[in-house]
């Protein structure tokens, strides 16, 4: 169980992705520092658009990056161009 979101940023390159990078960081670090909340875990798939693709595209590379975090023990994030695993296409 668990919910998923997409968050839709503009103007965000490949180029920004520490940007990004440090961004989820933080918000994992809060979540972790809540002792009046229940533990939870965020799993975070990230996709960059080259405006070639259509939009499905880039929401199904994001889907594939946040199943690659959740086949590898959840609470994490992977950017779909950093995969290692098979075919990205």
């Amino acid at each position: 169980g668990g919910d998923e979101f997409a968050v839709r940023m503009r103007q965000m390159e490949p180029t920004l992705k520490s940007i990004v990078r440090e961004k989820i960081c933080r918000v994992q670090e809060k979540m972790q520092l809540r002792d009046d909340l229940p533990r939870a875990t965020l799993s975070i798939g990230v996709a960059f658009t080259d405006d070639e693709g259509p939009e499905e595209n880039l929401f199904k590379k994001a889907d594939k990056a946040l199943y690659s975090i959740k086949e590898h023990g959840r609470d994490g994030f992977a950017f779909y161009n950093e995969l290692k695993t098979g075919s990205q296409e």
